[in-house]
């Protein structure tokens, strides 16, 4: 990712690129890149939008423009210019990780796991992925798959913090309080600032019955994050 000093003077050279060269569908999608760097997701589309209309097969254009449209939660949109993005080049595994998401944040959680599985049917080696994976089973009350899930993104990064704290709510959800605990104590351990996972620790003491010990860590995860 560019900082914002030098998304700014990428604009402005590419800026420049596309009114030297306006049939040039490269430098409207690097404008559009730098733009989005910036937040200016507005804007991007309509460099997006010119880059496919000079580059009918553009799949970076179609992948870019899917993530202005997801950062705009325009949620329907992202998925069918990632569905383009794959369909010309079948190998992007980020399109299909981000599919994933938005299906996710739609609620279409079936449609989610196809596309994660996508995804993984490509890159095997990503602990995000599985950890996502591991959060739709969870939403599915699939608790015995979103542990596997989640074990299989700690063997591929065994200090991953949200996976731990992850598996710790599936575990809590099935009344496993005491491996609850641990996978709580594992996130922390990783991430000493991770005011969820102390949370979470507190709700399982507190149905344990450890009441004061659930107060101090409820305490720890306000001092962490006040908004929590």
């Amino acid at each position: 990712n560019l900082g914002i000093g030098h998304a700014t003077k990428a604009v402005q050279a590419f800026i420049k690129v596309t009114q030297l060269n306006p049939n040039y569908p490269e430098g409207y999608n690097n404008l559009g890149s730098a733009l989005q760097q910036l937040g200016k997701y507005n804007e991007s589309i309509k460099y997006f939008e010119n880059a496919v209309l000079l580059k009918p097969d553009f799949s970076d254009a179609y992948y870019n423009n899917g993530i202005s449209h997801q950062e705009l939660n325009k949620l329907d949109l992202a998925t069918e210019l990632y569905r383009k993005a794959i369909e010309i080049t079948p190998n992007n595994w980020q399109a299909y990780a981000n599919m994933g998401r938005a299906f996710k944040m739609l609620g279409e959680l079936e449609k989610s796991l196809t596309a994660y599985n996508g995804a993984v049917a490509i890159n095997s080696t990503d602990p995000e992925l599985f950890s996502n994976i591991g959060n739709v089973f969870l939403d599915q009350d699939k608790l015995d798959e979103a542990i596997d899930a989640y074990k299989k993104a700690i063997s591929l990064k065994p200090d991953y913090a949200e996976a731990y704290n992850n598996m710790g709510n599936a575990l809590r959800e099935q009344d496993k309080l005491d491996e609850a605990i641990l996978c709580y104590q594992k996130s922390f351990t990783f991430k000493p600032n991770f005011s969820l996972a102390f949370n979470n620790m507190g709700t399982a003491l507190k149905e344990q019955g450890k009441l004061e010990q659930a107060i101090e860590l409820y305490k720890k995860a306000l001092n962490l994050d006040p908004r929590n």
